[in-house]
């Protein structure tokens, strides 16, 4: 994993007179390389893409954006991102007793069955405000949901062969600090 940090990205011109606050403060960029298999564990584990941002003021924004590409085998894993303590963030409202992650399992109609090749890449955005000053991590957490040979696979699809058919990536984490 490597990561980068940029601090104050204003206008080529500056700020506009007047201009109170909606500015980037700063930018951590994190990436992950390798490629994972992650199998049931009974939690969710980190992926090992993770950053931390020194949060400037309490009264700003923090716009999170995280890339992964992963792929699961049957209808048994998510991803979530989750803060320093493994608390999910901005996580959705509950809803009977469905899953509530970031990114859900490729379901083919089977939690046994078979759709190992599709590999996706999606990105998730959202604004939080942490509210505090000082370090404020983000980590990419995975959840297996059944033991046995289910997996979920980041940087990679099932098959991992070397062909055209068979993905490798990087995952990628971006943390912004916005003036409140």
């Amino acid at each position: 994993m490597s990561q980068i940090k940029v601090n104050s990205i204003v206008p080529a011109g500056g700020l506009p007179a007047g201009a109170t606050g909606g500015g980037v403060i700063q930018t951590v960029y994190s990436t992950l390389t390798s490629q994972l298999s992650i199998s049931y564990s009974g939690n969710n584990v980190d992926t090992g893409l993770s950053a931390t941002i020194n949060m400037q003021s309490a009264s700003n924004k923090l716009l999170i954006i995280c890339s992964p590409l992963w792929a699961t085998n049957g209808n048994i894993g998510y991803l979530m991102l989750t803060d320093g303590s493994n608390n999910i963030i901005e996580r959705p409202p509950a809803n009977n007793s469905q899953g509530r992650y970031h990114w859900g399992t490729h379901y083919n109609g089977s939690a046994s069955g078979d759709n190992r090749y599709h590999t996706a890449r999606e990105t998730f955005h959202c604004i939080i405000s942490p509210g505090a000053t000082g370090n404020y991590t983000v980590k990419l957490r995975a959840y297996v949901t059944n033991s046995g040979s289910h997996y979920v696979y980041l940087n990679r699809n099932w098959y991992n062969g070397d062909r055209i058919n068979d993905p490798v990536g990087i995952s990628t984490l971006t943390l912004q600090e916005i003036s409140g």
